[in-house]
């Protein structure tokens, strides 16, 4: 498997951004240090969120490979990027609608409720 550089920022909050550089986009006979180099730079200049911010450059063979939990990566102190099971998970996108099925007892209470949250009236 071939490896690539990433660059890894560390948000304020302790969430993670990471930038992968797209081989296509390497100028033919363009070597690693320069490829990266200007990819980098243009994705700082390109996001304002990344500008200031921590940064480590890390082979992307030590991402983990499970994407499920991207949410719960962080980069610890070795400059290693883990998953932080601490993290808890995001709510359901639509845990409201859900809570709101799961409380109705009744048939009138669940139509009340599902003609609420389409049109948004009470």
């Amino acid at each position: 498997m071939i490896s690539h550089k990433c660059r890894v920022f560390k948000n304020p909050d302790g969430s993670i951004s990471i930038v992968h550089p797209n081989e296509k986009y390497r100028n033919r006979g363009e070597p690693d240090v320069e490829f990266y180099s200007r990819v980098f730079n243009k994705a700082m200049s390109s996001d304002p969120a990344l500008d200031g911010l921590p940064s480590e450059d890390i082979d992307s063979s030590d991402l983990p490979p499970d994407r499920s939990k991207r949410h719960k990566r962080r980069l610890n102190p070795a400059n290693k990027v883990v998953v932080d099971p601490s993290v808890p998970d995001p709510p359901h996108p639509r845990q409201k609608l859900l809570d709101g099925i799961e409380s109705a007892t009744t048939v009138a209470q669940l139509k009340t409720f599902l003609l609420e949250s389409i049109t948004g009236k009470p």
